[in-house]
């Protein structure tokens, strides 16, 4: 009985020596050979703690190593997220689950699109380049994702909508007419007088990187742009196109979240955004797009009758293309009679008075209760 456990306790003692003379001291972690790796990746990924299934990771993305895909995947499955939402901060476990994420991107890998909306709460931009590179149907779980994220900024909503433009599944293009907005101004102007101008101004504070995590590889700070540049890659395309960029970083919290609506969609709003897509769905580029969310009419002030025909006609028009929007979506069976009706836009149109001689201007009454004449005889500032 003795002699056995004895030879248990070799036996454990030997097994234990071999994977501790695996370990690679931390002068040469970084530049683990890949002969080494094939024995300690599975061993890290399996049993290691976070800071060593990072490591594994990142040996399999700087190898590209197509053959540890799948234990990234099994390595992804045990994962469970810290309770804190995503801007919080991060425990060590979800910095690991991060490498893991920044190495199937690398690698072009795939995982199930319940899979990626599960982790999109705590990792948004990464989880939304796994579901861009997959071959699947992500259409019900990215519409699950866009009913929930206008709270996570213009860009995450733009990636999601651009990808479900792509193939549109049932109920997306009315929860686009649900985002339009419609602002017609008509500006009433002496004759003579010179068409007033309208300025807009904006501020955008940028965000900085945090603390770097010492002893942990180097990962992808990933971040959303709405330009191209030198060092992105295309994500999604579309009128509206979404571009992904990945910098080398050391900070894990930062490198999820650097996403800047700001920057890249200064002065658009989710209503321009849905315009172009709706206009994408019909097959027109949004610079030729009839429809026009801030139309603005400049009437020369001749009488009241000349001022209410023209006043008339124009927001008539507007409706008019309004109408033609949607039969052209139900035309394209991406709308039904019963979507449009309890998805239509409101019309609001607001008159300014600039003329120089102010007379009283003529109420303006639209039978149908969709238009709304806002501010009627608003003066304006000078």
């Amino acid at each position: 009985m003795i002699s056995r456990l004895n030879l248990l306790l070799s036996t454990f003692l030997a097994a234990a020596t071999i994977v501790y003379a695996q370990r690679p001291d931390s002068a040469d972690v970084e530049q683990l050979s890949p002969t080494k790796g094939d024995s300690l990746i599975p061993e890290w990924l399996q049993h290691g703690d976070p800071r060593e299934r990072a490591w594994a990771a990142y040996w399999i993305s700087r190898d590209r190593r197509q053959q540890n895909v799948p234990q990234l995947i099994d390595t992804l499955s045990a994962y469970q997220a810290s309770p804190q939402a995503a801007s919080s901060g991060w425990s060590e476990d979800d910095q690991a689950a991060f490498a893991v994420l920044d190495a199937l991107i690398q690698l072009q890998a795939e995982i199930s699109p319940d899979s990626a909306e599960a982790l999109y709460p705590k990792f948004p931009v990464a989880a939304l380049a796994l579901i861009a590179q997959s071959h699947a149907d992500t259409s019900e779980a990215l519409m699950r994702i866009l009913n929930s994220t206008e709270s996570w900024g213009l860009l995450n909503w733009l990636t999601i909508a651009d990808l479900l433009a792509a193939n549109p599944p049932p109920g997306f293009a009315v929860r686009l007419l649900r985002n339009i907005s419609i602002h017609a101004r008509v500006q009433v102007l002496s004759p003579g007088q010179g068409f007033p101008g309208v300025g807009i101004a904006g501020d955008c504070a940028g965000s900085t990187e945090g603390a770097a995590q010492a002893g942990w590889p180097p990962v992808g700070a990933y971040r959303l742009a709405a330009h191209s540049s030198s060092t992105s890659r295309p994500l999604v395309g579309g009128e509206d196109p979404v571009y992904l960029l990945r910098t080398p970083s050391q900070d894990y919290w930062f490198a999820d979240h650097a996403s800047d609506d700001c920057a890249d969609l200064m002065g658009v709003t989710l209503s321009d955004l849905s315009r172009d897509l709706i206009g994408q769905l019909l097959n027109a580029k949004k610079d030729a797009f009839a429809l026009q969310l801030d139309p603005v009419l400049n009437v020369t002030w001749t009488s009241p009758k000349s001022y209410a025909q023209e006043v008339s006609a124009f927001v008539l028009q507007q409706q008019k293309v309004l109408q033609d929007t949607e039969r052209g979506l139900e035309s394209r069976s991406l709308l039904t009679a019963a979507e449009a009706a309890s998805a239509a836009p409101s019309l609001d149109v607001e008159i300014l008075d600039c003329r120089t001689i102010k007379t009283p201007l003529p109420d303006l009454v639209f039978a149908d209760p969709s238009i709304h004449v806002v501010d009627q005889h608003r003066e304006a500032v000078d």
